[in-house]
């Protein structure tokens, strides 16, 4: 019986958590972290700059790690672990990212 409640909040939790995930993705804000998972199968994160109609600025962070609980090291090594270089990606490509699975998470404050 414990299980089967177990079981059921889980469901709901994560439910509720790509639901708020897929909005933050339709609606982009300054300082979004974006949890990415690469082609090469590792992660990391990616951290909004700014926001210019369509386009959203993105800062890459500079380590990556082999596994998805391994984000919250990345994080702990501060802003000052986000690259300098710009790139810019479309709120269409976040979205295609985030339906690819390869935008898993997103953190905002």
């Amino acid at each position: 019986m414990i299980i089967a409640v177990l079981v059921v909040f889980l469901y709901f939790y994560d439910k509720k958590n790509t639901e708020q995930t897929a909005q933050y993705i339709e609606s982009p804000a300054i300082g979004d972290k974006y949890r990415v998972q690469l082609k090469s199968g590792s992660y990391t994160l990616y951290k909004v700059k700014e926001i210019k109609g369509d386009s959203v600025f993105i800062l890459t962070h500079q380590y990556e790690t082999d596994k998805s609980k391994g984000i919250s090291d990345l994080e702990a090594k501060g802003e000052a672990a986000y690259d300098t270089t710009v790139y810019i990606l479309t709120k269409k490509e976040i979205k295609d990212m985030f339906n690819k699975k390869e935008i898993y998470g997103v953190d905002r404050k």
